[in-house]
């Protein structure tokens, strides 16, 4: 990916989670429980918030099949995917597609 492909999709991902905010929808932003995942998560909760938008944070070791069902359950309006690597990025794609959510994982946004 070049940098005017990633520039667009930073863009393209920070409109989104602008109308989120302005919309006040409830987004989830799941990240890896690792030093990294709770500093990007807890920026973007903060940014969010500070924006008069709500959301919660979810910390979690690994992401698997059964893990994003659970979090499906929850009926969050977004999900917000950081740090947690591309490993189950087909089978989240597929997922949330089926069930007519957004999800974003680092710069991919895929509408309902």
């Amino acid at each position: 990916m070049g940098y005017k492909e990633f520039y667009e999709n930073v863009n393209l991902t920070s409109e989104k989670v602008k109308n989120l905010i302005d919309d006040r929808k409830d987004t989830l932003i799941v990240s890896n429980s690792s030093c990294d995942g709770i500093v990007s998560a807890s920026l973007l909760i903060r940014a969010i918030w500070k924006l008069g938008g709500k959301a919660t944070a979810r910390f979690v070791n690994k992401i698997s099949q059964d893990s994003i069902a659970d979090l499906k359950s929850e009926d969050h309006e977004f999900y917000l995917f950081t740090e947690l690597g591309t490993g189950y990025q087909n089978y989240s794609t597929s997922f949330f597609r089926r069930s007519g959510l957004y999800w974003t994982i680092g710069n991919f946004l895929l509408p309902r």
